[in-house]
């Protein structure tokens, strides 16, 4: 658990029209404040449409912040939380400086630019000694290869890489724009890191025991761990609205990437089986001392670092993922479904790709701003 800390939330300036009309009260960074407090934190909240530049550097001196955060909902405040944020880095060098809002996530690297600093930068500065684990996809590990080492630097120690598939075909089934040997160079790269790379491979519904047989076959051969999860279209995603097999289930407890949705070319308890059987092999891959000298047995490491979580979750893979409780899973009740999608179609409306529709595409709605 987190130690108390203070923090100190900033609303920006008023901007023109604000000056000419009205000051609306910062209810969104209110929500953080009350969060933050609920969570045992000492907040206070200054919102410089109503206070000045001299009264946040007066709150810096008197009230010591731990951590300061400026809320970026307009990017005509940009220049000013960039000033501020620098200001408060000199006059506070151990303060964590933070920004959101929309404004903020839309330049997120251009802010970095502008403020002089990338989060790493700042981590090295500090002597921050952490280790670290991140997701990414291929693509984005090949185009970034530099800044991934320099992380690795940092204490970057493990990553999950999204291979997702062995052939072209099925990167193309799951509407992945690249290639399989874009995914094998991601691999090679995150190798001369000197990374601990686990890979994802999607299964889908449509595969027969063959191609779980390939896979494991390949699983055996690399070093590294190999997971499966099960392909799921899921709303907003292109194959949500392009998959022409139609759902077997819209039960909302069944889309966890471990349960078909979708029609299976064999039994549903033969692919389960299969499944399950896949994986616990890959799993025994990384147990037992015969996998050290092959695999560098990355539970033995982190047992050595104390970690016990890692080597529990092998041994209780069994108890937890099988084929009799996955299948069982479409008998309970159903009380909540998912809408249905539309109709497939070769290429979906790309209005439509969206997690939270535009305003123009939803019903209208009753909203309301609290100003002050």
């Amino acid at each position: 658990m987190l130690e108390p800390m203070r923090v100190l939330l900033v609303h920006p300036s008023a901007l023109m029209y604000s000056e000419r009309y009205l000051r609306l009260e910062p209810v969104g960074l209110e929500r953080v404040a009350a969060a933050a407090r609920a969570a045992g934190h000492d907040v206070r909240l200054l919102d410089l449409q109503i206070f000045s530049h001299d009264d946040y550097r007066r709150e810096l001196a008197d009230f010591k912040p731990q951590a300061v955060g400026f809320s970026l909902n307009y990017l005509a405040n940009v220049p000013e939380v960039i000033g501020l944020a620098k200001e408060t880095r000199r006059r506070a060098p151990d303060c964590f400086v933070m920004t959101g809002g929309h404004s903020g996530s839309f330049i997120a690297q251009e802010l970095l630019e502008h403020a002089d600093g990338a989060i790493g930068e700042e981590l090295e500065r500090r002597r921050v000694k952490k280790q670290y684990y991140l997701e990414t996809r291929c693509d984005v590990l090949i185009k970034n290869k530099e800044l991934f080492a320099y992380w690795k630097k940092l204490g970057l120690y493990y990553m999950f890489l999204g291979l997702e598939a062995l052939d072209e075909e099925s990167l193309k089934l799951h509407r992945k724009r690249i290639t399989t040997g874009e995914n094998f160079q991601a691999l090679e790269i995150a190798r001369e890191l000197g990374l601990t790379a686990a890979v994802n491979i999607i299964a889908d519904c449509n595969w027969d025991e063959r191609q779980f047989e390939v896979v494991r076959e390949w699983a055996m051969t690399v070093p590294e761990i190999v997971h499966l999860t099960v392909a799921t279209p899921y709303p907003g995603t292109e194959i949500w609205f392009t998959e022409s097999r139609r759902l077997t289930s819209r039960d909302y407890r069944l889309f966890d990437v471990a349960h078909a949705v979708l029609p299976t070319r064999m039994p549903l308890d033969k692919f389960y089986g299969e499944l399950v059987k896949t994986q616990e092999i890959l799993n025994r891959k990384h147990l037992g001392w015969g996998a050290i000298p092959k695999y560098g047995f990355p539970p033995v490491r982190a047992l050595m670092r104390g970690q016990t979580n890692y080597v529990k979750m092998l041994w209780k893979f069994a108890k937890v993922v099988n084929e009799n409780r996955q299948y069982k899973d479409y008998q309970r009740p159903v009380t909540y479904e998912m809408k249905p999608p539309k109709p497939a179609v070769a290429k979906p409306n790309p209005a439509e790709l969206f997690v939270h529709m535009p305003a123009k595409l939803q019903k209208p709605a009753a909203t309301g701003t609290a100003a002050g």
